[in-house]
């Protein structure tokens, strides 16, 4: 049975391994790949058209092939890496903002992007059934979020409070609603 590739590209702040880990049973229905960015042994910088950016387009476009879901700390996604990965449809940025990614040129090529705005907050504000319905609309199969155009939209959740992986937690919701989409 071919399973679906997901993608953890953390870094040395936030190691993938961790990331990976916070997906919990939700990663048995992948291929996950780990792959890892310089930060912050190397600072970020801008990428093409992308800031506060880790790791190159290169690697980007070299690692995602066959990859339909990315979970992201300071990786770009910039228009040249989305022109070559045609099965890229999800990406989860675990920050604050998704400065690490072009939006317009995700939109562009039907790529969902999410973000975790609370990342740093250690507040259980968000029950874990908001969060299912807020990432659900990444997916397009629940209420709305805030479109920023067709296939794109930009979601407020909170994050859980288990410390600098916890965007993985988050990350595992929208990769649950990105599933839920071939059902």
């Amino acid at each position: 049975m071919h399973r679906e590739k997901l993608l953890v590209i953390g870094d040395h702040f936030i190691r993938p391994d961790l990331m990976r880990s916070k997906l919990g049973e939700l990663a048995d229905n992948f291929e996950v790949i780990e792959a890892s960015t310089p930060f912050p042994l190397e600072p970020f910088r801008d990428i093409a058209e992308v800031k506060e950016a880790s790791g190159s387009e290169e690697q980007m476009i070299e690692i995602l092939q066959g990859v339909s879901i990315c979970i992201a700390h300071h990786a770009p996604l910039t228009k040249n890496v989305l022109e070559h990965v045609p099965d890229l449809r999800l990406f989860v940025v675990c920050r604050g903002g998704p400065v690490n990614a072009n939006l317009e040129a995700a939109t562009r090529h039907g790529v969902s992007v999410a973000y975790t705005p609370a990342r740093n907050a250690a507040a259980r504000d968000t029950a874990s059934s908001k969060k299912r319905i807020s990432m659900r609309s990444i997916a397009g199969v629940g209420p709305p979020g805030r479109f920023v155009g067709p296939g794109v939209a930009i979601v407020s959740v909170g994050s859980a409070p288990d410390g600098p992986g916890s965007c993985g937690s988050v990350a595992g919701w929208a990769t649950l609603a990105a599933d839920s989409r071939r059902a």
